[in-house]
């Protein structure tokens, strides 16, 4: 249903791609990372988005399975401004991830994405054995602002706005 001028758009972008010069140079010392391999899959994504919580699962078999050994995934925020509870839900991965505890806690953030409230997210942070009190007043303090604004100024630089947005090797996909 394309225009040929869209069509023609589109591929010559994707060519383009492929160019060294055109990829986006995003750091992986920022974000939590699962797996190992060559092949960096930086993935940004909303905590409330329903298309990155389909990404879960296969992004993560992608890393631990599928291509283990050969790809790592790292992890950054997006938190889109028509997601209200996606920024504090970000502050709760973040919290998870000082203690060890991200990819379990992003997981259960996406599982539960439509009741993200501050007593679901001591929930969550509980069925982790980790303190859900000192997680929200860490939040709320703005602790995690300062890494989760790093993400979103990255993301913008690269020209984002939507997620998820992947990047293989600093390639959008």
């Amino acid at each position: 249903g394309a225009s040929t001028e869209q069509v023609i758009k589109a591929v010559e972008e994707y060519y383009a791609a492929f160019d060294a010069k055109n990829r986006v140079q995003l750091p992986a010392d920022n974000c939590a990372v699962l797996g190992k391999g060559p092949v960096a899959i930086v993935e940004f994504s909303d905590y409330q988005c329903p298309h990155c919580a389909a990404a879960v699962a296969p992004l993560h078999a992608l890393a631990t399975k599928d291509a283990a050994g050969k790809a790592r995934l790292c992890s950054k925020y997006f938190p889109l401004p028509m997601h209200p509870r996606a920024r504090v839900a970000a502050g709760a991965a973040e919290y998870a991830r000082l203690h060890g505890k991200f990819w379990p806690m992003h997981e259960k953030l996406f599982e539960h994405q439509d009741s993200l409230a501050d007593a679901d997210l001591k929930s969550l942070a509980a069925g982790l054995k980790l303190d859900g009190d000192e997680m929200l007043k860490l939040v709320y303090a703005g602790k995690f602002d300062p890494i989760i604004e790093k993400h979103v100024r990255e993301g913008t630089a690269a020209g984002i706005d939507h997620t998820p947005t992947l990047y293989f090797n600093g390639r959008v996909f």
